[in-house]
């Protein structure tokens, strides 16, 4: 029987090992600098946004605009008279609870028994005897108007 011989090199050939390591180091150091260039633009972007933007206030509507939808005869627009004056009825009334003890001893100051109808109609009463004042933001002047009508903590009153 015959044995077959296997030559084995001497010193094992590490020029592929050396070249496969090189090409992976390359490949790398390329892909890296590939995403540090959008990562960089990102983050500056970022940083430019925020530091850029102005804050937040929610004052989207003052008295002469509140005024307008509550006199005008388009239901869409009476309706948003009477959805903000009655939206901002009911916050203002969770405030005031809030500010006089809340769970504890808190209490509404408005009345039970008040409907939506006063409610909406002493607001338009406030912003028609106070047109100087129609400049102001339209959250002032009703919980001003609700503060001058009810039994309201007057320290929530807002200077206008």
């Amino acid at each position: 029987m015959e044995e077959a011989l296997i030559s084995v090199p001497a010193k094992p050939r590490r020029y592929a090992v050396s070249t496969m390591s090189k090409i992976r180091t390359e490949g790398a150091s390329s892909q890296t600098e590939g995403m540090t260039k959008p990562l960089l633009a990102i983050i500056a972007f970022v940083f430019y946004i925020g530091f850029n933007v102005p804050p937040a206030r929610a004052d989207f509507m003052n008295g002469n605009i509140l005024a307008g939808l509550c006199a005008a005869d388009d239901e869409w627009e009476s309706g948003g008279c009477v959805g903000y004056i009655v939206g901002v009825a009911d916050a203002f009334d969770h405030l005031h609870w809030s500010s006089t003890g809340g769970i504890d001893s808190g209490k509404y100051c408005m009345p039970d028994a008040a409907t939506r109808q006063e409610i909406v109609g002493l607001v338009i009463k406030y912003l028609n005897e106070n047109p100087e004042k129609l400049n102001n933001l339209a959250l002032h002047l009703v919980s001003n108007a609700f503060i001058d009508a009810f039994d309201c903590n007057v320290d929530l009153k807002y200077p206008l």
